[in-house]
């Protein structure tokens, strides 16, 4: 999970060596953060996805993809009329990236033993609000899976919990930075994340992320990474177990 202040940025290298996105703002700090994990000739990443189209999640994919090749992109259908969305759309068409929308029970292959599960949306979400209309998906690696959530809230919770789509897993990327309409104690008491990773922007004015979540969190005993105090964290999965840290940096080489 890259630290690119309030927003959301995840960076994934499969055992091949396939790159995928999910996510990229705010504005182009995403830019500088994808130098950090990929080598400054490698311009190509294999799939973007877009949880939903708000800026602090969408904001740098605009100049992602005037910058990187990207083989295909994936989201949820939702629109918007606002001027980035727009422009996202029309860089799309010119360069014609092939456009993938998402539906529960949709599962891509990135590796051998790696997929990605849509759980949500389960519907036409084109007109949808932004938030109900989101992409919610699953990394399953081997016997490891990494629940992604977007701006996901409890409401939406309640609703893929219902469809018994929850399992156990064991890395949560936090819904909405934390937000205490996030990350419900019914959620953690079926998922079970042995950790939670929170974007957040070192001293945003949302109060992100809220002191309830984290409660909530400790009373689980889920290990918490966030950018706001520990910056870009490195998930590694051997596809039977994950571990989390910190990412470390010398000059200009991270690992």
């Amino acid at each position: 999970m890259l630290d690119i202040g309030q927003g959301d940025a995840l960076f994934i290298r499969t055992p091949r060596g396939n790159q995928i996105l999910i996510d990229g703002g705010p504005g182009r700090a995403v830019l500088g953060k994808l130098n950090t994990v990929m080598p400054f000739y490698d311009r190509s990443i294999d799939l973007l996805i877009l949880s939903h189209p708000h800026a602090d999640h969408l904001g740098g994919l605009v100049e992602v993809l005037k910058r990187y090749h990207i083989g295909a992109v994936l989201d949820s259908g939702t629109e918007t009329d606002s001027g980035l969305f727009v422009e996202w759309k029309r860089e799309l068409a010119d360069r014609r990236v092939r456009h993938i929308t998402a539906r529960r029970s949709m599962r891509l292959a990135l590796d051998e033993q790696l997929f990605f599960d849509v759980l949500l949306p389960s519907r036409d979400v084109t007109h949808a609000g932004i938030h109900d209309g989101m992409l919610v998906g699953l990394l399953r690696y081997g016997n490891t899976e990494i629940f992604f959530s977007g701006d996901m809230e409890q409401n939406l919770e309640r609703y893929l919990l219902a469809l018994g789509d929850v399992p156990d897993i064991d890395v949560l990327k936090v819904g909405h930075h934390g937000s205490r309409t996030s990350s419900s104690e019914a959620l953690l008491a079926i998922a079970r994340p042995e950790y939670a990773l929170i974007s957040a922007g070192l001293g945003n004015t949302y109060g992100h992320p809220h002191e309830e979540t984290l409660a909530r969190f400790r009373e689980y005993d889920v290990t918490v990474f966030r950018t706001d105090m520990q910056g870009t964290a490195v998930a590694r999965s051997d596809g039977e177990k994950v571990t989390v840290r910190p990412q470390r940096c010398i000059l200009l080489f991270c690992w």
